[in-house]
Parts: structure tokens; C-alpha cells; sequence
């Protein structure tokens, strides 16, 4: 159990989870970025997202909708 919840492989599960969701044209692209940084860093200003995934604003906010809609 140690092993699974180590940052690294916990990062590497999250990634390869997000990988199947976008394979699976469940989440966008830029998803992973805005996990990998709310997973390093806890939380991240809504206004951040664009400046994460480097795109434009609103589809930032899109990618970001999608997540927060899959999480609840």
C-alpha cells in the first residue's frame, strides 16, 4: 500500500487514469495539467487554468468545467 500512495506512482496513476478518460473522449487534453497541479500543489485559482494548460481562456475554463463536473 505504501508503494501505491508514493507521489510518483500516485502521479503516474492519476496520469494514466486521465490518459483512458481522454482515449475515451470523457475529459480534454489539457486535464492532466490541472490535476497534475492541484495534485502538487493542493489547490490553483480557477484564473490559473488557462496559464496551465496554455489555452486560451475559455477553453480552459471548458476543460476545467469537465473536471469539476467528474468529480461531483
Amino acid at each position: 500500500m505504501e508503494k501505491l500512495l508514493a507521489p510518483h506512482i500516485l502521479q503516474q496513476s492519476i496520469e494514466r487514469w486521465t490518459q483512458d478518460q481522454i482515449a475515451n473522449n470523457l475529459l480534454s487534453k489539457g486535464a492532466f495539467h490541472l490535476l497534475k497541479e492541484a495534485f502538487i500543489n493542493g489547490e490553483f485559482a480557477r484564473g490559473q487554468a488557462a496559464s496551465i494548460t496554455h489555452y486560451q481562456e475559455r477553453q480552459a475554463r471548458t476543460v476545467l468545467s469537465a473536471l469539476i463536473r467528474k468529480a461531483f
